[in-house]
């Protein structure tokens, strides 16, 4: 059988939705081959910046120094995980459940609640991740774009855009990635209410660098649920975690095929740690805070366009046609950043994660003799 034939034959197997769907896009990983990482400044995925607290490290090592079996699956329910979660949340341990991750998570809601043609609506520009998972599940994509230069949410012309119409879920970003854009838990109350049978996943992956949340009315709206990540403020992107608020029938949905197993012990250990250990989150992004208010200044002074809110990043405009070159230039310096220009609405936008001041004074640097050349 010629190799044209066997490719044909294989095509076949596809599921019809994944055959047509174009893939999230990757990011490089160039910053991996570099033996010595700590030359490398990697601000292209929003990960915190520096390692978790040292107590994960401690508790990880306790354990492989001790006689606990490696050899068994992780814990399959670990109310300790739930209960660290809750009080963190300041909810009950009945709305949270934790995952290898959000994006897991995401997979998760998908599998759960969508039917194969069912419609989604992204508030967009926004993680795209989203959209190739739910396409895949078989739902059909629109967006609602952010209005103007400032990626402003028009929620009267939404309202006008979808009221009555069979929606099966919004997403909504908050604070937004790429743009900054934050909602307020007014503006989400009256979605939440106006569009009572559309089920509203809140991504607030940057929770804890804005402090705006929907977490405390979980329990009495049942087209809520809220998706965390313990990758950026809690410095945890290596180990994949994430978790879910919302009200307890959503968590027993979702709980029917969510698989236990998944979540690695070691993983499980980690996220104890940290969430015994907040005092560290807290100091890292107040560091944070501090180098993002001093980069958006010297941004500024140089010129430049600037979209920020209340998350880990900072997105750039410059001339779409000097993107590539930028982005190249950066990466020759051991800088490596996010170009969003492929992304409609955000031609010549690159999005820069924050790191610590002296991270930040460095790309000020890069930035400054890029403009002379």
């Amino acid at each position: 059988m010629s190799k044209n034939k066997r490719n044909i034959r294989a095509r076949n197997f596809l599921n019809s939705d994944v055959d047509s769907l174009k893939p999230y896009p990757l990011i490089t990983q160039e910053a991996w081959s570099f033996q010595d990482k700590s030359k490398v400044l990697k601000l292209d995925w929003n990960e915190g910046v520096s390692p978790p607290s040292p107590f994960v490290k401690d508790q990880i090592l306790k354990f492989l120094n001790s006689n606990e079996p490696l050899n068994w699956y992780p814990k399959l329910n670990n109310e300790n995980i739930l209960l660290k979660i809750s009080e963190y949340c300041n909810t009950s341990i009945k709305n949270v459940q934790y995952f290898p991750s959000s994006d897991n998570l995401q997979e998760i809601i998908a599998r759960t609640f969508i039917n194969p043609g069912d419609e989604i609506v992204m508030i967009s520009p926004t993680y795209d991740n989203f959209r190739s998972t739910f396409q895949a599940a078989g739902a059909s994509i629109n967006r609602f774009y952010l209005d103007g230069e400032k990626f402003y949410f028009d929620i009267e012309t939404f309202f006008n855009d979808y009221f009555n119409k069979d929606i099966k879920i919004v997403y909504l970003c908050n604070p937004n990635n790429p743009t900054g854009t934050e909602f307020s838990k007014e503006v989400i109350l009256s979605l939440l209410k106006e569009f009572n049978s559309t089920l509203f996943v809140i991504d607030e992956a940057y929770y804890e660098f804005s402090n705006n949340t929907v977490a405390d009315i979980v329990e009495n709206h049942e087209n809520l649920v809220i998706s965390r990540t313990l990758s950026k403020g809690f410095c945890l992107a290596g180990f994949r975690l994430g978790y879910m608020v919302a009200n307890k029938t959503l968590i027993s949905a979702v709980n029917k095929i969510r698989n236990p197993k998944n979540i690695s012990t070691i993983s499980q250990i980690a996220c104890l740690a940290a969430l015994s250990d907040i005092n560290y989150m807290k100091n890292y992004v107040e560091e944070i805070s501090i180098s993002k208010k001093y980069f958006i200044e010297e941004l500024k002074d140089m010129g430049f366009d600037v979209l920020h809110g209340g998350g880990n990043y900072v997105s750039i405009k410059i001339a779409p046609n000097y993107v590539k070159n930028l982005v190249e230039y950066l990466k020759a310096n051991l800088v490596y950043v996010r170009d969003y220009s492929h992304v409609e609405k955000m031609e010549g936008y690159i999005r820069i994660t924050i790191g610590k001041k002296l991270d930040m004074i460095r790309v000020v640097d890069i930035l400054k003799n890029y403009s002379k050349i």
